[in-house]
């Protein structure tokens, strides 16, 4: 009589190589994963399922075109720059005023919660806070600084509280911060 272990030996591998619909499956899953990485890796832009994405999409369409729409629960609602409002303000991006403008409406409006999509990345040109910070740049930069003074600053800093409107270098352990002119 053979033990389990012996059973499991030689009934083990031929079970493993023994094609079922779910191992073709996932053969096939791995084919078109492995492709789609090494296109990627190859093309990074470009998509080798350009046809099919094509597909899914118009196939998304008809079923949202088929199912109409759906009426509005009352509980979300989305505000979204459109091209009247393009007509209106101009082309992207607007000035921080118009933004926080149309967000002072929302919440106005009743909007319980205000989620912002937008990036702020660039500064606002418009600031006049830009005026300040130029004219600021500009004074730091042509500031030259006597022999000694970074210690005496440093002494005085450890003594009193104290503002500077420049960062000076070489300065140890003294983090020097600009709270009058904090306008950035």
């Amino acid at each position: 009589m053979r033990s389990p272990i012996q059973w499991q030996r030689r009934t083990l591998p031929k079970r493993l190589l023994k094609l079922t619909a779910l191992k073709l499956a996932l053969a096939i899953g791995l084919l078109f994963a492995g492709v789609h990485l090494v296109w990627k890796a190859a093309h990074p832009s470009v998509s080798p399922f350009a046809e099919l994405e094509l597909l899914d999409s118009k196939a998304r369409d008809i079923k949202f075109r088929r199912r109409g729409p759906v009426p509005s629960s009352g509980q979300v609602t989305i505000a979204a720059i459109d091209e009247a409002s393009i007509q209106r303000y101009g082309l992207w991006p607007w000035k921080r005023v118009v933004v926080a403008r149309a967000l002072e409406n929302l919440h106005k409006a009743g909007a319980a919660a205000i989620g912002v999509d937008i990036a702020f990345s660039d500064e606002d040109r418009s600031s006049p806070h830009l005026a300040v910070n130029q004219v600021l740049d500009e004074i730091a930069a042509q500031a030259s600084v006597p022999s000694g003074a970074a210690e005496r600053l440093e002494a005085l800093a450890a003594r009193a509280p104290a503002a500077l409107g420049a960062e000076l270098q070489g300065l140890r352990q003294t983090a020097l911060h600009l709270h009058l002119f904090a306008l950035r």
